[in-house]
């Protein structure tokens, strides 16, 4: 999740953490499946919330996006420790 999650604010434009919060929440909401519908598995799920949350902490404490972590309108945006982290993976695609 951490790398679609910057890969929503580096390709993507999402610029703030409500817009990158939204976007992880619709990912996620199964309500909206005419199959899970149809199944009657439509439930809430506070864990996917806690699990979003969790993740852009992550991404904020490794200094992979820059941006204010505790409130709503905070422009979002790459941070130094994100450039590491984006050579180590384009590195490994080359293996």
């Amino acid at each position: 999740m951490r790398d679609w999650m910057l890969y929503l604010v580096g390709k993507q434009g999402v610029e703030t953490r409500t817009e990158l919060l939204a976007q992880a929440r619709q990912a996620l909401s199964f309500q909206r499946i005419p199959a899970v519908q149809a199944l009657g598995l439509v439930q809430s799920q506070p864990q996917d919330n806690e699990a979003i949350e969790r993740t852009l902490s992550d991404l904020l404490e490794r200094d992979w996006l820059a941006g204010e972590e505790h409130w709503c309108g905070c422009r979002l945006g790459f941070a130094t420790g994100n450039q590491k982290h984006q050579e180590q993976r384009e590195a490994s695609y080359l293996r």
